[in-house]
């Protein structure tokens, strides 16, 4: 049985978030409220997650989503916050589980099942993680969602992109992840910039240069170049070195 304090020592709830949390917090200016509610819904959910017989590593790497987002925003930001609850009812209805070092969605669309493959922050995204993830994944989810067998896995990222190429070199891990997939279409939705600089609203010419990609993606964008994510279908045995 979980309850807030323990749910946020599993998950290493920075400190003086937990706090916050635990004095019932009614201002949701930073959004704590918000955190507080969700964060009793994934409390709840550790039922359901023996009734389906998923294991407690599982259900503590799935919720520690939560203290992810909350580092992030003060990465970001410089003081901790929560702006991610369009995002984490998927974790609190187990419909979303981090499985070693991917995440995993299962998604109905139009009468039409799939499983959506999400990359946390914090992703291992060497081949031999990548790998394992997958196979412990697919054991998994397919003996415990029998809905959801012969279904497609499919990836929608800037990961994706079919410009990466462009700005990578060709042992990047990236490129790697790229190839467990057959991508097969792309659109600018915007939101790279999140991902690759943490903030969406930086000016092309303010954006950071602390990496290889990110120097490369700020080149390509003030040379006037639109980025586009990708949607890619996983193959049938990813992740082969």
């Amino acid at each position: 049985m979980y309850d807030l304090a323990t749910l946020c020592k599993a998950i290493a709830m920075p400190e003086e978030v937990t706090r916050i949390l635990l004095s019932c917090p009614a201002d949701d200016t930073l959004g704590f409220a918000t955190l507080h509610a969700h964060l009793e819904a994934a409390c709840a959910a550790w039922d359901r997650y023996r009734e389906l017989g998923i294991s407690e590593e599982i259900y503590i790497a799935t919720m520690a989503a939560f203290s992810r987002f909350v580092r992030e925003h003060q990465a970001s930001f410089g003081r901790y916050g929560f702006d991610r609850d369009f995002w984490t009812t998927r974790q609190t209805g187990c419909l979303l589980f981090r499985i070693g070092t991917l995440e995993y969605e299962l998604l109905t669309e139009d009468g039409s099942r799939f499983i959506s493959l999400h990359i946390p922050s914090d992703a291992d995204l060497r081949c031999n993680a990548l790998r394992s993830s997958w196979v412990r994944a697919k054991q998994l989810l397919e003996t415990t969602f029998p809905a959801f067998r012969n279904v497609p896995w499919v990836c929608h990222s800037w990961l994706l992109s079919p410009q990466l190429p462009q700005l990578l070199p060709p042992g990047s891990r990236i490129l790697g992840f790229q190839r467990g997939f057959a991508i097969e279409e792309a659109e600018d939705d915007g939101e790279f910039k999140l991902w690759a600089y943490g903030r969406p609203d930086i000016p092309d010419q303010d954006l950071p240069e602390a990496t290889t990609l990110q120097r490369s993606l700020k080149a390509f964008l003030l040379a006037g170049n639109a980025f586009h994510s990708g949607r890619g279908i996983l193959k049938q045995d990813p992740f082969i070195d």
